[in-house]
């Protein structure tokens, strides 16, 4: 009865559609569309409105009622393509090549401070990775000439030079390299075949190097040493010898530090012993002989005291173009070999038979570093006082106080005070006829 009511109110409604009543009605109730389930039904093309429950009659249940409106076509608004934000490709990472272009650095790094030379050039080092360059061959061609420091590369933490070449260890291990290269001359290995201006990367995974004139070694992070360059005196240590080597050889396993002059190459090893190559013709090791592998030395054979063994109580500073250097314990500084000029000895010999000092003899004391090349000899002290061996070979000069680094070369010294310096003799400041301890400031770190 409640339903056919119900059907027959809606029926009469000029707007009303059919509906389907799911839940009963009950007077006074309150109608809500999430707890009654109606479905409200309009024909084609049109849309509930609006709706409403109640009734006249109170006598009679709530009626339901709604209106229905056509349906207004719309336009769908105009949408705007989204254009992808530009990707920016990951960076590439470098690989260095044997032979390639050396890493560019712009950030700087934490490193020590150095001045290293070559024959017709000078480097300094900042602290701050940076390289600055003077003399030829830094920009142009190797005959150019600069004569005041220039930036020349970032990012190193080392640089030694030779005769015509310079190495400079990258902080990730790569070693670059740049100079002069012959059919003799093979410095920079078989990265370049020719004179390089640029950098070129020579080695990787490298944590130490070395170079004399026309050589170079290379410290890898596997203790392993290898080299490359003039090999007449068997000092890369391969049983024999050759004019030059231009792929780099392995000389020794398990070192810890390494030295390198025009006919001999120093190593300590970790377990603390010192061997040695190349050729003993000055009797700088007590051989007298060559050696074109490997072959241990002792202190004995140096006649130092026993307690002098190394690694902590002897250390060497390598071997100079016929001299071996090295230091005790207690900072005093011994050398042996040749002695002609009185690189040694002062004064120098006036007998041809001294001029070969085959026992070590004790030179100096409170030594900190030594730099020599064929001649002349720089030593610095603990105390940073710098001082060189006179031009006569007579007696050693005072220098300059509070320094930090030196250098020593075929054209003269270079200075590096700890204030950050830079000083340079002879031809060094371009000016070949100063004396050796005549220095002239040739550049300031900041």
């Amino acid at each position: 009865m409640v339903r056919a009511q119900l059907l027959a109110v809606l029926a009469a409604t000029a707007m009303a559609k059919t509906v389907m009543r799911k839940h009963d009605i009950t007077r006074g109730e309150s109608f809500s569309k999430s707890t009654h389930s109606f479905e409200m039904t309009c024909g084609p093309g049109e849309y509930v409105e609006s709706w409403s429950v109640g009734t006249d009659n109170p006598a009679l249940l709530p009626t339901l009622t709604w209106t229905c409106e056509p349906t207004t076509p719309t336009t769908p608004e105009p949408t705007t393509p989204i254009t992808p934000a530009p990707t920016t490709p990951a960076p590439t990472e470098f690989k260095p090549t044997i032979g390639g272009k050396c890493p560019a650095v712009t950030a700087s790094i934490d490193t020590e401070a150095a001045v290293s030379l070559e024959k017709s050039s000078s480097w300094v080092l900042a602290k701050n990775g940076t390289v600055y360059g003077a003399g030829r061959g830094i920009t142009g061609s190797m005959h150019e000439m600069t004569k005041l420091h220039s930036e020349f590369l970032k990012g190193v933490k080392a640089i030694v030079s030779g005769n015509s070449h310079t190495l400079f260890l990258m902080e990730n291990g790569v070693v670059c390299g740049r100079g002069k290269v012959g059919r003799y001359e093979t410095p920079l290995c078989d990265a370049a075949t020719s004179t390089v201006i640029e950098p070129v990367v020579v080695m990787t995974g490298v944590k130490d190097i070395k170079a004399d004139d026309y050589n170079s070694l290379f410290l890898k992070e596997n203790n392993e040493l290898y080299g490359c360059g003039h090999d007449s005196e068997g000092k890369l240590g391969q049983d024999s010898t050759m004019s030059t080597r231009s792929t780099p050889v392995l000389i020794q396993k398990d070192v810890l530090k390494a030295w390198v002059s025009s006919s001999n190459v120093v190593m300590e090893l970790l377990n603390g012993s010192t061997f040695v190559t190349g050729s003993d013709a000055d009797f700088q090791f007590g051989f007298g002989s060559r050696y074109r592998s490997p072959k241990q030395w002792s202190a004995e054979r140096s006649e130092v005291p026993l307690s002098l063994q190394p690694p902590e109580g002897l250390k060497a500073f390598g071997a100079d173009d016929g001299i071996f250097w090295f230091i005790a314990e207690n900072r005093t500084l011994y050398g042996r070999g040749r002695n002609r000029d009185g690189q040694i000895s002062l004064p120098k010999p006036s007998n041809q038979n001294d001029y070969y000092q085959k026992y070590a003899i004790r030179v100096l004391d409170n030594v900190k570093a030594v730099a020599s090349d064929r001649t002349g000899v720089i030593f610095l002290l603990q105390n940073g006082t710098a001082l060189i061996k006179s031009d006569e070979g007579d007696r050693l000069l005072w220098a300059m106080d509070h320094v930090e680094k030196v250098d020593g070369g075929l054209i003269g010294n270079m200075l590096l005070t700890e204030s950050g310096v830079v000083y340079g003799s002879k031809c060094v400041s371009f000016d070949c006829a100063q004396s050796a301890v005549s220095f002239s400031k040739m550049m300031v770190l900041n």
